[in-house]
């Protein structure tokens, strides 16, 4: 036991789980939102979050795998090795995002067939999953920045910083806005929710291209 490295890991370790619990209440904000807009409405959003969770299993584990890789590389004061596998990680979640978006648009409707629904909520599914398909790329590079490259590198407290702000200044107050100020359909206050993951993307990629997760931090 060393005290030296239990403060160490508890520096990093209780931020993630404080931006991971917060941020699990702040979706939970995102259902009670669709909940209120109608029944229609959350079937067709639990309907597509179901897709989703089938579709983010890549981009968790490029993300996972990455860290790793960069972990390790960064743990051993290999950083230039570690900079080549963030490099080429980035560009493989891009390429993988585009490559299940096109799967799930050839099986969409297959899948989509298999419930028993409205015609309205099979179109707001619909609505919603095309424009799940069209930002997963996003999705996918911004996950593997922030789980397998920043986080890697010890960064915890920007992560934190920007995940929770896109979410609860940027993300959800769109959203509801959207839902509850002007009324407007489904696929619209969903693209203003997924708002939030082109924010977490850009600030995350300006943070990757610094270079200051590039560090040891054991």
């Amino acid at each position: 036991f060393s005290r030296l490295f239990f403060k160490k890991l508890m520096s990093k370790m209780t931020l993630v789980i404080l931006n991971d619990g917060i941020w699990g209440l702040g979706t939970a904000g995102y259902t009670i939102m669709y909940a209120r807009m109608g029944t229609g409405v959350i079937a067709a959003m639990t309907i597509a979050n179901t897709l989703f969770n089938f579709l983010f299993i890549f981009a968790l584990g490029i993300g996972s795998g990455l860290a790793i890789m960069v972990g390790n590389s960064l743990g051993a004061d290999k950083f230039d090795q570690a900079k080549r596998y963030a490099h080429k990680g980035i560009i493989a979640a891009a390429l993988t995002g585009v490559f299940v978006a096109l799967v799930m648009l050839v099986f969409r409707d297959i899948i989509l067939s298999l419930y028993s629904i409205q015609e309205d909520v099979l179109q707001n599914a619909k609505d919603v999953t095309n424009i799940l398909m069209l930002i997963l790329p996003v999705i996918c590079i911004e996950f593997t920045l922030f789980i397998g490259v920043l986080r890697s590198g010890g960064d915890t407290l920007y992560c934190a910083v920007v995940d929770l702000s896109a979410l609860f200044f940027v993300g959800l107050p769109l959203a509801l806005v959207g839902a509850f100020v002007f009324h407007w359909p489904l696929p619209i206050v969903y693209l203003l929710a997924r708002s939030e993951t082109i924010v977490r993307a850009v600030a995350s990629f300006i943070r990757y291209k610094t270079n200051i997760w590039v560090k040891n931090v054991t």
